[in-house]
């Protein structure tokens, strides 16, 4: 027999309630014992030094509380994965997205992210007519083999989490559109969970649930609103790509190419500033633009072939 449309709604209801307590919780586990980690490492420097590693020991100042916080919030986040992966009732990791062919999709996604990226600096300087100063580091292959390692770690673990797993844990709480929006904008907030904090001239019990607080109000400190809309609606084409390719990998090439290219000029260029943005992939107007026509493309595809999503509610 059929679930009825109550019995459906309260499973969403009930998945997302489940999320936003583990969100919550780990907020509350780091707040807690982000203090006890802290003063731990200080009084390890002072007493013991030899006991830990140098970058643990130049880690043991207030401006560095925040980062104890993150990893202990990170190790919570961490544990609960293997819950998220039994709601979603994921028994594969082709369930994920990690389909065949992997190199085809792959590369695809970086073709595509490159294409991308390359619009948005045609437009920009098309806009701007931005100055561009180029620089050589030393060890210019080492720093390009770095920055592509970086980004190919960087792009498989958000892309496994916030697509892989979270869109699939979130389209089982609402419905796909609303999923998908939802998953784009927690997407984009997590970018922002920086914490501003400096001033401070003691760690007290305290402490950490101040980190909490601008941690989960992390926008309204440090919101950029043109980087932030353009994550946001990198986070809806990501989205869009999975549930249209069922291809993790697509994603990941995507995603890859952009922290690559990012980092890579980041390193090597320097432009003027601009008030309508910037040569970064995240950072200009232009490419709010750009990805907005990617989205529509992806949207009127889907709708010219009537492709519907088979993740279930249950």
């Amino acid at each position: 027999m059929s679930e009825t449309c109550e019995q459906a709604e309260k499973k969403r209801w009930g998945k997302l309630s489940v999320f936003l307590f583990f969100f919550f919780g780990t907020l509350l586990l780091a707040a807690v014992l982000s203090p006890f980690l802290f003063k731990a490492v200080t009084w390890l420097t002072e007493h013991a030094p030899s006991f830990l590693p140098k970058a643990l020991r130049d880690r043991a100042t207030i401006d560095q509380f925040p980062r104890y916080f993150d990893r202990i919030r990170l190790f919570g986040t961490l544990c609960t994965l293997p819950l998220f992966v039994k709601l979603c009732r994921i028994k594969s990791i082709k369930e994920i997205g990690f389909t065949r062919p992997v190199f085809k999709y792959f590369f695809m996604g970086l073709g595509w992210g490159l294409l991308i990226i390359a619009l948005s600096g045609l437009g920009e300087y098309g806009v701007n007519h931005s100055s561009l100063y180029f620089f050589q580091p030393e060890n210019i292959f080492y720093t390009m083999g770095m920055v592509l390692l970086s980004a190919l770690v960087v792009a498989f673990i958000e892309e496994t989490l916030f697509r892989g797993v979270m869109l699939r844990f979130f389209m089982q709480g609402m419905r796909p559109s609303y999923a998908i929006l939802v998953g784009a904008f927690f997407f984009s907030y997590v970018h922002f969970t920086k914490v501003y904090w400096g001033g401070e001239t003691s760690i007290t019990w305290l402490s950490g649930f101040t980190v909490a607080w601008k941690t989960l109000f992390s926008v309204a400190y440090t919101i950029q609103w043109v980087k932030f809309l353009n994550l946001f609606l990198v986070g809806i084409f990501l989205n869009l790509v999975l549930l249209e390719s069922r291809s993790i990998w697509l994603c990941m090439g995507i995603h890859a190419s952009w922290i690559f290219l990012y980092k890579m000029m980041n390193i090597f260029i320097k432009t003027d500033d601009s008030s309508f943005g910037s040569y970064l992939c995240y950072e200009s107007a232009i490419t709010l633009v750009i990805i907005a026509v990617f989205i529509g493309g992806l949207v009127f595809w889907r709708k010219k072939h009537m492709k519907t999503e088979c993740i279930p509610a249950g």
